[in-house]
């Protein structure tokens, strides 16, 4: 019994770490392997964007601030408190 189309894409996409989109999903039997993977080339090919989930520190340090109050500070700000999940009166 030779695998479809459906099974070989759900293969690719697994493999390379993806589900399918939502917008693909229903073309998982029609597409070929081929051009799902053509798809997947395409769409992993723009470049990843960094995202600051916490303040380091010593990011503040790099950055030339090297006032402890200063660092200090921006480590109390109640965003980034928020974002690191560092929030002591929270339960």
């Amino acid at each position: 019994m030779a695998a479809s189309n459906r099974l070989k894409n759900q293969h690719l996409l697994w493999r390379s770490a993806f589900g399918p989109m939502a917008e693909n999903s229903a073309s998982l039997d029609t597409t070929s392997p081929k051009k799902m993977w053509a798809l997947l080339v395409t769409t992993s090919s723009a470049a990843v964007e960094k995202i600051e989930v916490t303040k380091n520190p010593a990011d503040e340090y790099m950055m030339g601030n090297t006032d402890p109050k200063q660092i200090q500070k921006a480590m109390n700000d109640p965003e980034t408190r928020k974002r690191s999940g560092n929030n002591p009166g929270k339960i």
